[in-house]
């Protein structure tokens, strides 16, 4: 799966989302940051309890969704789909630390403009 594909933030395409209020979209991003479900997910992953990899991937997947970052919703629902079955995407799990880690420099960037 190529996930390189897609923008990581598209501001454009989320803004509608909050009304067009770039301000309401600046404190959700900062929310993002501050969120744990990606450092739950982790946790879930490391101890293989699929249920909570499962909650923590589909919380990821509909922040991603909801703020238009968009490598990073594809991932998170690619993991999410094969954990709904019981299954563990290993190609998605294994490129899903980088587009984190490459989301939130990108939405820290976006933040101190």
């Amino acid at each position: 799966m190529d996930y390189n594909g897609e923008v990581l933030m598209d501001v454009q395409d989320a803004l509608p989302r909050v009304g067009n209020m770039l301000a309401l979209y600046k404190k959700l991003i900062n929310s993002f940051l501050n969120d744990k479900s990606y450092d739950d997910f982790k946790a879930a992953l490391a101890a293989n309890d699929i249920k909570k990899m499962q909650f923590a991937a589909h919380t990821v997947k509909g922040i991603a969704a909801n703020l238009s970052l968009k490598r990073l919703f594809k991932v998170s629902y690619d993991i999410d789909a094969a954990l709904k079955n019981e299954q563990i995407n290993q190609e998605a799990v294994a490129a899903l630390d980088q587009i984190y880690l490459d989301t939130r420099a990108e939405a820290e960037k976006y933040l101190a403009q």
